[in-house]
């Protein structure tokens, strides 16, 4: 796991406002849209995916519906299994978010394991606009053995 780094200046990374709106956000992708806030989004907020392993979702995403459009097709894709583990949120500067999440999914009957880096674009208390990398060629594949139990293949397998 890694530490978290402390940002420039005089505020600690646990005071830093955005760090609060991106995680009112997590919590909002974790509900499902269940309770949406509309003022945590910008007006000209945009979601960008990329992913060389999964080009059907790979694109820009305007607004929040936009999101969850995405969020949407993501669980019918992954038939539910998707799931977000964080691992740990970084400010840097005045408006930028780093979190480094693990994520698992299941996709064609393959159990996934895959870490991403979620750049968050945070002014005047709104999210504008966010950056999806997942680490597409390090994350291991994790199948069921033949004895049941689940094993771990692929480049960057973990032990």
């Amino acid at each position: 796991m890694s530490a978290m780094r402390e940002p420039s200046g005089e505020t600690g990374a646990g005071d830093h406002p955005n760090l609060a709106v991106v995680t009112q956000a997590g919590k909002l992708l974790a509900s499902g849209f269940r309770e949406p806030d509309e003022g945590l989004f910008a007006d000209d907020f945009v979601f960008h995916y990329f992913n060389s392993r999964l080009p059907e979702l790979a694109g820009d995403y305007q607004g929040l519906e936009g999101m969850r459009d995405f969020f949407a097709r993501l669980h019918q894709l992954s038939e539910g299994t998707f799931h977000v583990r964080p691992v740990s949120l970084t400010p840097f500067g005045d408006e930028l978010v780093a979190a480094f999440v693990t994520n698992t999914l299941t996709l064609g009957g393959t159990e996934l394991e895959l870490d991403a880096l979620v750049l968050w674009r945070v002014y005047d208390g709104q999210i504008h606009e966010v950056w999806d990398v997942p680490a597409v060629n390090s994350s291991p594949a994790r199948r069921e053995s033949r004895s049941g139990g689940p094993t771990t293949s692929g480049p960057g397998a973990r032990q």
